[in-house]
């Protein structure tokens, strides 16, 4: 998709980047509203819903301070990396690309369309996790679909099976064992909810591949030709 769209790998890399640093961002929110959310009675979850929603604060005013001194630092990495060799340059430019990526929150209009997108997407993940809930006949609070969305989140972001599968259904378990949800049920919960985004998001992507003019055979070649020469190069 890069290639096609004239995207260096570096730039792709970098923005992929700062989508991850975001995540980890709503991650961090939605995990202290659902601790704050159970907490209410209890005073040790409470607690850490509290302190996650400081630290989601400040990591937000780490990236807004990188933000305003993007410049600055810009010049400073590239002065610095740039005159060491190929790796310099390639670190340097890098960097680059991230604090570049980072200008989006600069501009209010920008910031506002990719945080209601971000919101939308996470809105919609939750209502997913509520529909396994209520088709198994699970009944739990909403903190627990808060708590369960972010542990499954950082579940798939370590290196896993191809689908993810295994790694989600433990995030299930784990999510829903404070609230005295069995094994079984916890286990077909996340199978009716990951086999439904699983269909939705193979059709989808496959359409999409169809729509930009791609098909197997030509995706076959592409990655033969990309073994053959050791690797995608990196557009000019």
């Amino acid at each position: 998709a890069a290639k096609s769209l004239g995207v260096s790998k570096s730039l792709v890399i970098s923005s992929l980047l700062i989508e991850r640093l975001l995540d980890l961002l709503t991650i961090l929110c939605v995990l202290g509203l659902g601790f704050w959310w159970l907490g209410r009675d209890h005073v040790v979850p409470f607690r850490a819903g509290i302190w996650l929603g400081l630290f989601a604060m400040s990591l937000l005013l780490v990236l807004v301070g990188l933000t305003t001194h993007s410049e600055a630092l810009g010049r400073w990495i590239n002065g610095r990396f740039a005159p060491g060799g190929r790796l310099g340059k390639r670190i340097a430019q890098a960097a680059l690309n991230f604090l570049g990526g980072l200008q989006i929150l600069r501009n209010r209009w920008s910031l506002f369309i990719a945080m209601l997108n971000s919101l939308v997407q996470w809105s919609l993940l939750i209502i997913a996790i509520e529909m396994s809930y209520r088709a198994i006949g699970i009944q739990v609070p909403l903190s627990a679909s808060l708590i369960c969305l972010a542990m499954v989140t950082l579940a798939i972001a370590v290196p896993a099976a191809p689908g993810f599968f295994g790694v989600v259904e433990l995030a299930f378990v784990l999510a829903l064992k404070p609230f005295g949800v069995s094994g079984e049920l916890a286990i077909a919960a996340a199978l009716y909810y990951h086999l439904t985004l699983y269909i939705l998001v193979t059709v989808i992507g496959v359409c999409w591949l169809h729509h930009l003019g791609y098909n197997w055979r030509k995706l076959r070649g592409q990655a033969v030709a990309s073994s053959d020469n050791g690797g995608v190069r990196e557009n000019p």
